[in-house]
């Protein structure tokens, strides 16, 4: 069930090279990687018995460049993420600052977009 939500997630995000639905061992920028927000499932009012709401994070890391193509490559990515995401029936919460994201010896500028979406753990 998780797992089939955060392949959607990242099924969503079409026409992205290097989509992953886990932090790969070698991250080779531009990539979106899909993880589990915090907190990952949680009760929210409304939800009724055996739903939750999970929550996902979709870091959108940029390739290095001039400050100015990233970020202006940056802000396209997040709108094209938020309207990937909400067409696909995500709910899109908010969206981080664009921060440097240090990997590899190298920094990266990322945003974090976070999506939640509803479970159900009854049958």
């Amino acid at each position: 069930m998780l797992g089939d939500e955060r392949a959607a997630i990242a099924a969503a995000l079409t026409g992205r090279e290097n989509v992953f639905t886990f932090v790969p061992g070698r991250l080779v920028p531009p990539a979106a990687v899909v993880t589990p927000a915090d907190p990952s499932i949680e009760r929210r009012d409304g939800d009724t018995f055996g739903h939750a709401t999970a929550g996902w994070e979709v870091w959108l890391i940029q390739a290095t460049g001039p400050n100015d193509q990233a970020t202006a490559q940056l802000d396209t990515d997040i709108e094209g993420a938020c309207e990937q995401l909400t067409a696909a029936g995500f709910a899109v919460e908010q969206v981080s600052e664009p921060f440097m994201y240090q990997i590899q010896n190298a920094n990266y500028l990322t945003a974090i977009v976070h999506v939640t979406t509803g479970v159900t753990f009854t049958t």
